[in-house]
């Protein structure tokens, strides 16, 4: 729908009232899971993008018919023109699964094992561009994604697609980071041709110990190594046509 001021309004009710057979979670082509029956309602808006702030929003449930399965996810995501030469936008997404069922690990005579999880991830998202005039701008954005997952239970998959029952106790916790930054500098000097100067930063960190809360998992980040790189690429665009009848 879209509403007085430009305000854009989504709905959505969304149901698989069977369930289906998933062959992708098992990794594997010949085998599949029996996920079971879903509903699920969300939406989104998007304010008028002509204004000097501007918000978009969403927010999805989603409820499965097996133990006290749902996912809950939700986005805000304001915009601000700054001025006419600089913008920025700042995003934050979050996703929670709650008894989350998922493939954990391959073992012995083709044995599949699945877990019951407690899933969350956290993206921030910062970006913000300033242009120096119609040919040449300066970009940058900053990036923080976080995953944890919680496992509770394992099972085997049978043959028919179910869960079993399983004695499997391995630790399969697992927390996840990567922060990126991204700096990068865009100068078209001619139509067609173009410079380009770009420095990355990179933080990566997997590992099985779940930290107490989000800000106790950024304060970790600081100790970790970082992956730094700088790149310059000269795109020059030759016009052959006009080369060849300026020799003639």
């Amino acid at each position: 729908m879209l509403l007085r001021g430009f305000l854009m309004v989504n709905l959505e009710l969304t149901t698989n009232p069977i369930g289906w057979q998933d062959y992708f979670e098992t990794r594997t082509f010949d085998r599949y899971y029996r996920a079971p029956r879903m509903y699920g309602v969300g939406g989104w808006i998007s304010s008028d993008y002509s204004k000097v702030l501007a918000l978009d929003a969403d927010f999805y449930y989603k409820d499965f018919h097996e133990n006290e399965r749902r996912e809950i996810t939700y986005r805000i995501e304001p915009r601000w023109r700054i001025s006419d030469r600089l913008f920025l936008i700042a995003s934050a997404n979050f996703q929670n699964g709650f008894d989350d069922i998922g493939f954990v690990s391959f073992g012995l005579n083709d044995e599949i094992t699945f877990g019951r999880r407690d899933r969350r991830t956290v993206e921030n998202l910062l970006t913000t561009r300033y242009s120096f005039s119609p040919t040449m701008d300066l970009f940058f954005r900053l990036r923080h994604y976080w995953s944890k997952a919680v496992y509770q239970e394992y099972y085997t998959l049978g043959e028919d697609g179910n869960l079993l029952p399983s004695e499997y106790d391995f630790n399969h916790d697992v927390n996840f980071n990567v922060l990126n930054v991204d700096l990068a500098f865009t100068w078209v000097f001619t139509p067609g041709s173009e410079l380009s100067i770009v420095w990355k930063n990179v933080i990566n960190q997997t590992g099985s110990e779940i930290p107490e809360n989000y800000f106790n998992n950024v304060e970790s980040l600081a100790d970790l190594p970082q992956l730094n790189s700088l790149s310059v690429k000269v795109l020059v665009f030759v016009d052959y046509l006009w080369l060849k009848k300026k020799h003639r």
